[in-house]
């Protein structure tokens, strides 16, 4: 076939394109993607952020924004007004600034962009990747997902180039609204951090816009609460991940958790629904409530988790590492209302050290159940076994209020009170276990020592195969 050459000022979105130097060249059946270099920090115009966005939009193909701006970072953009929302596959990488060495230098800046929902990046056309920015005081949210099969990794959301000083994003740093995203990874350099935010630090909701059910997103690896080393506290104020109306996304996972810590006002992990389609989310390998060596407390303001009218959710598990570290909260789990039915905790620390060894409180309840019924607390295997221990209130306590009803829920095969040998005392300051109003409970090969109560029944309280 003949290869036909065009000026780069001729767009088309014809199959078999490919930008090259300024030229098109047109071959055979195959739609090649653009490469843009974004040269200033200039609002507009040419080598601007802001033009490169216009053209990938116009251009078919997965394009490419690089940047290669002179001298030494931070390189602070401030746009004067919404960058263009992205409705075609784009990758906006930061990585390419030649002083790029870890860290974003790349800086969307949202302080004059205007007030009302701006947003600092819309990824709306799916299958793109934003990486190596920091994305801070938009005042809105940091980056709204509104497609599905894209990537965000290497970002620094709500905190600024440094690593610590908070410029957080008027909302959400992260909302998520479609499927099949994710969010950080399985290695250091692909992690954000999502912190100082004046909403919640990740928001994945499914709304009327999206194309069906949200489900399958994954968020790993990233800090959530916390600076860049870890460990200092720059809490988002709301929620630091809220899941609602939302199915089978997955927080974390065996050796590939995040930090959740820190909330100014709210949750660790809030997964809720009001239309009975929360489902099949799994929480595992995160420390929640500390800082990234899981001996310190960084605790968020009411629940490690809450689990709201959600149902089948897994928090832990029984295969190495997805187990978290749940402690320095007020409560360290709690499970609430009907809908809650089905919800199994295993192989989780609430209330001590990474070390299983040294207390950790949670100021109050270690695992408390509310108005819930059929929920796993433990199970057979040893694998499963919860570490409830030194919370100042109970280790776990399940009550109800009238009318509601907390019955057949199961609680086996836990140390409660212990440290995770089971041989040494870290008592809870109250009782171990604490059921009130409930039937049917069943209290199974526990271990439970060196609380106030070991177990306390005030009701009417039926427990099943007392062991």
């Amino acid at each position: 076939m003949k290869t036909m050459k065009f000026r780069r000022s001729i767009f088309s979105t014809m199959p078999g394109i490919l930008f090259i130097a300024g030229w098109m060249v047109v071959f055979g059946g195959i739609t090649q993607a653009a490469v843009f270099v974004v040269t200033n920090i200039n609002n507009n115009g040419t080598g601007s952020l802001r033009l490169a966005m216009n053209n990938a939009n116009t251009t078919a193909g997965k394009d490419t924004i690089n940047f290669n701006i002179p001298g030494a970072g931070p390189h602070l953009f401030r746009p004067a007004s919404l960058l263009p929302i992205q409705v075609e596959p784009i990758v906006i990488d930061g990585t390419t600034q030649p002083d790029y060495a870890g860290t974003p230098v790349i800086v969307l800046d949202g302080i004059f962009a205007g007030s009302g929902n701006i947003d600092g990046i819309v990824l709306s056309g799916g299958d793109s990747m934003v990486k190596g920015l920091a994305i801070i005081r938009f005042s809105d949210r940091g980056i709204e997902i509104r497609s599905t099969e894209n990537t965000i990794q290497s970002n620094y959301i709500g905190i600024s180039s440094d690593g610590f000083t908070p410029f957080g994003n008027g909302t959400d740093g992260i909302a998520i609204f479609g499927s099949n995203n994710i969010i950080g990874g399985t290695t250091p350099a692909a992690r954000n951090i999502i912190s100082a935010n004046n909403g919640r630090g990740i928001l994945i909701n499914t709304i009327a816009q999206s194309s069906g059910l949200v489900i399958n997103n994954i968020i790993q690896g990233n800090y959530i609460g916390t600076a860049s080393d870890g460990a200092t506290s720059v809490g988002n104020r709301l929620d630091n991940i809220l899941i609602f109306n939302a199915a089978n996304n997955t927080i974390g996972g065996p050796g590939v958790g995040n930090i959740i810590s820190a909330s100014v006002q709210s949750n660790g992990i809030r997964i809720i629904s009001n239309d009975g389609t929360t489902s099949g989310n799994i929480v595992q390998g995160n420390l929640i409530g500390t800082d990234v060596s899981g001996s310190l407390d960084r605790g968020n303001a009411l629940s490690g988790i809450l689990v709201q009218d959600a149902f089948d959710n897994m928090i832990g598990g029984t295969v190495e590492g997805a187990g978290n570290i749940i402690s320095g909260n007020n409560r360290g789990i709690e499970i609430r209302n009907s809908m809650s039915t089905g919800n199994i905790v295993q192989g989780n620390f609430i209330g001590i050290d990474s070390t299983g060894t040294s207390a950790l409180r949670n100021s109050g309840v270690g695992v408390l159940i509310i108005d819930a019924s059929n929920n796993t607390i433990g199970g057979s295997e040893a694998s499963a076994r919860n570490i409830i221990s030194g919370n100042t209130g109970h280790g776990i306590r399940i009550s109800l209020l009238a009318p509601g009803v907390a019955d057949n829920n199961v609680i086996e095969g836990n140390y409660i009170g212990t440290n995770v040998t089971g041989d040494v005392e870290l008592g809870n300051g109250n009782a171990g276990i604490f059921l009130a109003g409930t039937s049917g409970t069943k209290i199974l090969h526990n271990l439970i020592s060196d609380n106030i109560d070991g177990v306390v029944l005030d009701g009417t309280v039926f427990i099943a195969k007392p062991t």
